[in-house]
């Protein structure tokens, strides 16, 4: 036993009184092979045992004192081993109280059917984007995501912008379009006048770029805009480990909990690529639309969550993990994901070649 370890040792020998306690940014999350736990003030996740995962639900909320005269005394050096690196790592703490305040659960606006929004574009406007935007204004999202798979006249962009300020209380706006639509000039301008634009995503460019420019993520990318081969990959590169994703997992899909999306046709859908479609949008009226939106039917998709879905409800990762529901196993509502390569049973990411 190094130095540190022997001194955490001692430590703990003096904490008899003490409480046991997890930080309360901390949760474990068990797994069928493994367990995690997720320091979601950290954005860290840490690997343990089922073994330990058990170990810290039976010793948390316990005095020191408490631990080691019970059933598991007899396993001394390895609640020692346990308590010590978790102590080092900051999930676990000792405290003079056995109730600790757990932060507050996030909060959404319950009033609203949709939250986001998804426009997309192709070479022809297959909807009246102005009729659109008005049926949605007694229901405005906080973000909206616009993508042209075109190279659209930077006229167009701008109608459209002015569009959503016209008729939406909009926080956010993401822009996808091709690099060669806008130089760095026009794309600093368009920022400029749209103080909502929080993140551009520029496809077909010759580099790979990030940059910031006042309140917007700039991303350039090389590769031509493909979100139908792209969309739904899991990977742990993409985990998300924040306290609002969480506790989100905890209760609604990750990807199509109050969002709603125009596919290029013009076709109302829970994402640009659900199979099922509600209608196309110049043919709804604004009452149509909002009865839709507020449909058992629509908003139901938005609440399969990864506790429900085959494989994924036994996945150490699954309250990490960005869900989707257009492209899955057997294509079933609730199988795992088509292209998530985590075998959650044995615990191995498979390669693909």
């Amino acid at each position: 036993m190094n130095i540190i370890m022997t001194y955490l040792k001692r430590t703990i020998d003096n904490y008899k009184d003490l409480v046991l306690q997890l930080y309360p940014s901390c949760h474990i999350v068990k797994g069928y092979t493994r367990s995690a736990i997720y320091d979601t003030e950290k954005h860290q996740i840490t690997l343990i045992t089922n073994n330990v995962a058990n170990a810290l639900y039976n010793i948390c909320g316990l005095t020191n004192r408490e631990i080691f005269s019970s059933d598991l005394s007899n396993e001394k050096e390895i609640l020692h081993s346990i308590i010590s690196k978790l102590l080092k790592k900051e999930i676990i703490f000792f405290s003079t109280q056995k109730e600790i305040h757990f932060l507050p659960t996030t909060q959404l606006d319950n009033n609203k059917s949709i939250e986001s929004l998804i426009l997309d574009f192709t070479s022809l406007f297959e909807y009246d984007i102005e009729q659109t935007l008005r049926k949605f204004s007694s229901n405005s999202p906080s973000v909206i995501q616009i993508r042209f798979f075109y190279r659209i006249q930077l006229n167009e962009l701008n109608y459209i912008l002015e569009a959503i300020h016209r008729h939406l209380d909009v926080k956010a706006i993401e822009i996808i379009l091709p690099n060669e639509v806008l130089n760095d000039t026009k794309l600093a301008n368009i920022i400029d006048e749209n103080h909502n634009i929080t993140h551009v995503i520029l496809w077909g460019g010759s580099t790979y770029e990030n940059s910031r420019y006042k309140q917007c993520v700039i991303e350039r990318f090389t590769q031509s805009l493909d979100i139908l081969n792209s969309c739904g990959f899991v990977a742990k590169e993409l985990f998300i480990c924040n306290h609002k994703f969480y506790h989100d997992a905890l209760r609604f899909n990750t990807c199509l909990y109050k969002k709603c999306a125009i596919d290029s046709k013009g076709f109302l859908r829970n994402c640009p690529y659900m199979p099922h479609s509600y209608g196309h949008v110049d043919n709804l009226s604004e009452k149509e639309l909002l009865n839709i939106l507020e449909s058992n039917k629509y908003q139901g998709i938005g609440f399969v969550k990864k506790d429900n879905i085959k494989d994924c409800c036994i996945c150490e990762f699954r309250y990490a993990c960005f869900d989707c529901r257009a492209f899955t196993q057997d294509n079933n509502l609730y199988s795992k994901p088509l292209k998530c390569n985590y075998n959650p049973y044995t615990g191995v990411w498979i390669e693909i070649k």
